[in-house]
């Protein structure tokens, strides 16, 4: 854990450190948005293995909001969303929708995976407002050609090769490739240099996790599949018949519990790529005056549960299969609840939020820190007043893809779960969770409460109708689609 300590202190006297700002200059802006990283694999937010202690200095000297949910369980429609403050759905009602599948709103049901030409987004502002705007994304399928490089004076992207499994770049290589282009951009130190808006996207969490040797994060030591025994249980009821010689699994579930322990090294490796970063632009004087914002994309699902597939098919896969890896296919929340730590200008030292927030809240936040109006038909709410220690009446928040819509009722814990995909409604087509009494969502209330199913269904398609899109639906470039395919995306996780 050496490393880990000396960037732990390197961010520690970057946090400690303080200059005067000049006058009438508007702070820079580091926004950095990990892939595929899940809020409980942070200790900040209650793991008990020490996974992210830059990420966790960051939210001790900053702003950590502990219920924070993405828009999208996958990157393209959830990036849509933090870079454009506006939710991605793009169907104008519900009402149609039953508990069997109907087929005239699955063929009209869409989500947005691209950032249209006459939408707002996050670095065309900055860059309106006099920023030098500059990404580097680690994620192959966030090309320029949709939308997602407009307002970046640079924009990085990595080349891949074609044909069998992606492996983009490391962050730590990602890194380089930033501070090259920040250095190219600003070669010269002034006083009056424009400020930076830098969006940093490293993609380390994502499959296929490595196991980066030089963590003393035993493989075997991750968190367990939660309560104890249900993969067991499950792989019972609904699996195969086990192998020979092997009727608990156990060789099979070994495996996935190291796989477990490898995503936890992905992160722990991608909080030091965090440190890194903070300590390089501290050294060239970009966090004298500036705000860090970290969030993700979306969840992991670490095979949590089992998978959304036909009974068929469910007992005929292997246990890697039959549980559910990846994301896109659901609106649990280990696919939805995401960090979101606020730091620097603007923002106290040392406050934990409670309330619900959104990423699409994101967009409307760095603009109130930052002095810049926000333009119009944003859909995301500034976080300023709960930055200022003030409170905000209850509201509901939402996630949409192709396959699921969600809400989820703070003030209460429910949350309501729609399937919109006609292929998996074999498997389920409504759920209700009471996530107070059951945070695993493991017991669905749907058939003992339907009173409070038809409340947020309601309230659920007034929300569509109320945040509907007159934007078509998006097609995926068949270039995208190879990437996507390469990086490990199913047609289940992305509702093909």
């Amino acid at each position: 854990m050496m490393r880990s300590t000396i960037v732990a202190l390197v961010l520690a006297a970057t946090l400690a450190a303080s200059c005067t700002p000049e006058e009438g200059r508007r702070p820079d802006v580091i926004l950095v948005s990990v892939d595929t990283l899940r809020a409980d694999r942070l200790s900040c937010y209650g793991y008990p293995r020490p996974t992210s202690p830059v990420i966790d200095g960051l939210a001790a000297e900053g702003a950590l909001f502990l219920d924070a949910t993405a828009q999208a369980p996958w990157t393209l429609p959830s990036m849509v969303s933090l870079l454009t403050g506006r939710y991605v759905a793009v169907r104008s009602s519900l009402d149609a929708v039953e508990d069997t599948a109907d087929q005239d709103f699955f063929e009209q049901a869409g989500f947005r995976s691209s950032i249209h030409a006459d939408e707002h987004s996050l670095a065309e502002v900055f860059q309106r407002a006099g920023y030098r705007t500059i990404a580097a994304v680690g994620n192959p399928s966030l090309r320029e050609q949709s939308g997602f490089g407009d307002g970046f004076d640079v924009y990085h992207k990595p080349k891949v090769e074609r044909g069998g499994s992606l492996r983009p770049p490391f962050g730590m290589t990602l890194l380089e490739h930033a501070l090259e282009r920040i250095d190219e951009a600003y070669p010269e130190e002034s006083a009056r240099r424009p400020p930076l808006f830098l969006l940093f996207h490293p993609f380390d969490p994502h499959a296929p996790y490595e196991e980066h040797a030089a963590s003393e994060l035993a493989l075997d030591g991750a968190v367990p599949v939660f309560p104890e025994g249900w993969q067991d249980a499950a792989l019972r009821e609904r699996g195969p018949d086990p192998p020979s010689g092997d009727p608990g699994w156990t060789r099979a579930l070994g495996s996935i519990a190291k796989e477990r322990g490898r995503y936890d090294r992905e992160v722990e490796y991608t909080d030091r790529v965090v440190g890194e970063l903070l300590a390089a632009l501290r050294e060239r004087g970009f966090l004298d005056d500036a705000i860090v914002a970290l969030v993700s994309d979306h969840g992991e699902g670490l095979w949590d549960r089992v998978a959304a597939r036909p009974v068929k098919k469910l007992s005929e896969s292997r246990p890697d299969e039959f549980f559910y890896q990846a994301h896109g296919a659901h609106m649990y929340q280990e696919a939805i609840h995401t960090p979101f730590v606020l730091w620097g200008s603007g923002v106290p030292s040392g406050l934990v939020v409670s309330e619900a927030v959104e990423n699409v809240d994101l967009f409307p936040t760095l603009l109130e820190l930052t002095d810049i109006a926000a333009p119009e038909g944003l859909h995301g709410v500034s976080l300023g007043p709960l930055l200022g220690g003030g409170e905000r009446s209850p509201r509901h928040v939402f996630s949409y893809a192709f396959q699921t819509a969600t809400i989820r009722e703070p003030e209460t814990g429910l949350k309501l779960n729609l399937l919109l995909v006609d292929e998996l409604s074999a498997r389920f087509s409504t759920e209700l969770f009471d996530l107070e009494s059951d945070p695993l969502e493991r017991h669905d209330l749907s058939s003992e409460r339907p009173e409070d199913v038809a409340r947020l269904r309601g309230l659920l398609s007034e929300w569509f109708e109320r945040y509907r899109s007159e934007l078509p639906e998006d097609e995926i470039h068949p270039e995208q689609a190879e990437e996507l395919r390469g990086l490990g995306y199913t047609e289940e996780d992305i509702g093909g």
